[in-house]
């Protein structure tokens, strides 16, 4: 099922004026920062003039989208059942959506449109534009997530297995660089990637994918009350060594360990760490969103999370906003929420340096004017003439 829009490039050519499609697959408020991040897009853009946005059919629902927000999108089916079924198979129906995308676009763009792929935007998906009318040199994609595991958080003096999966993608954009956007943007530094890549792209910015939600900071009058983390099975996300930081923080502090959202199954293993280590140990259920800051600005916690590879993870902004002092390495778009806080301190965990920071009110407003300077940087660059929205 897909919403159409008319005119139909193939039945009234040339007719229509240039348009511009944002391809995001995920636009919503809930549900994770990846459709989080597709929507601040749709705001941006649409503040700014008329865009024609290419989503996927799961968020036509008034729980992830208003139904005014619905008249000039288009919904590609990937059969998703639910959004469990979504979140759990990305993959799948990533490959299903830009399916949809590319055949939307082969039936009504034209060769004078742009096209912005934004989320989600990893170097090892390509956005082959090979049999599209709208020419690599109008389609931009990002910011893209090129994440390089340094070799002390991998644990080896060889390349992890994610690293290998980057070069190999690395690679492939290069000698594929004819049939995939010309113009890129990364979402935190690399070191070398314009050099990797080689002359047939241009990078137009570094800059958060994440914008700050309009929440107000929390002022904590006290020290924390506990120690926390998400569970999480994901290798990227190293709950094992997030959990054992965890427990040395808790046993120095005498503070207890707040687990959320951790299988039943695990239960058992987990306390018995916990006991060995002399620190109480409390697990709670998985919250949503809301629930999660209400129990974020009421326990205010010190907040553990060793991802290696991340955009701007949601949860952790607002952690911060929550008065929460972060543990974190700092890796990916997390770069951002570090270069703004403040009281840092930097440890040696293993092999590798975990570095510790809050924010304050000065963190935030300076973290939200970068975002907005370096998005309207790269609009600049990708010179959009976006036509005034037709009043309704």
């Amino acid at each position: 099922r897909r919403t159409m829009i008319a005119p139909d490039a193939a039945t009234d050519p040339g007719v229509r004026p240039p348009r511009t499609w944002l391809a995001v697959m995920g636009a919503a408020t809930t549900l994770g920062s990846e459709p989080m991040v597709g929507m601040q897009w749709v705001e941006r853009l649409r503040a700014r003039g008329e865009v024609t946005v290419l989503t996927t059919e799961i968020f036509r629902n008034p729980k992830f989208l208003p139904t005014e927000h619905w008249s000039d999108m288009v919904f590609i089916d990937t059969r998703a059942t639910d959004e469990a079924d979504y979140a759990n198979n990305f993959g799948r129906h990533l490959w299903r959506w830009w399916l949809g995308v590319r055949a939307h676009l082969k039936a009504h763009a034209l060769p004078g449109d742009r096209l912005l792929i934004t989320a989600p935007a990893a170097i090892w998906m390509l956005p082959w534009l090979g049999g599209l009318p709208i020419p690599r040199e109008r389609v931009f994609f990002g910011p893209l997530g090129v994440d390089w595991i340094p070799r002390g958080i991998r644990g080896s003096r060889w390349p992890g297995t994610r690293n290998l999966r980057t070069a190999a993608a690395l690679l492939a954009w290069r000698v594929l660089g004819r049939w995939l956007p010309r113009d890129l943007a990364l979402r935190a530094p690399m070191a070398g990637f314009e050099r990797v890549m080689g002359a047939r792209f241009r990078l137009l910015g570094v800059l958060p994918e994440v914008e700050a939600p309009p929440m107000v900071l929390h002022k904590s009058a006290q020290g924390p009350r506990a120690v926390a983390l998400l569970y999480d099975s994901r290798p990227r996300k190293r709950f094992e060594p997030s959990f054992a930081l965890a427990l040395k923080r808790a046993a120095d502090k005498n503070l207890p360990v707040m687990l959320v959202g951790a299988p039943e199954a695990l239960a058992a293993a987990l306390a018995a760490k916990a006991g060995a280590a002399r620190v109480q140990l409390q697990l709670l259920p998985r919250m949503d969103r809301t629930g999660f800051q209400a129990w974020l600005a009421e326990t205010v916690p010190d907040f553990v999370s060793l991802s290696v590879s991340e955009g701007v993870p949601s949860t952790l902004i607002e952690a911060l906003l929550a008065g929460c002092r972060l543990r974190v390495h700092d890796v990916g778009g997390i770069h951002w929420l570090v270069r703004c806080g403040i009281d840092a301190s930097s440890e040696l965990f293993g092999q590798a340096h975990v570095v510790s920071f809050r924010w304050d009110s000065r963190s935030l407003a300076s973290y939200a004017a970068d975002t907005t300077a370096m998005f309207d940087s790269l609009l600049e660059k990708l010179q959009l003439d976006l036509p005034a929205v037709a009043p309704t």
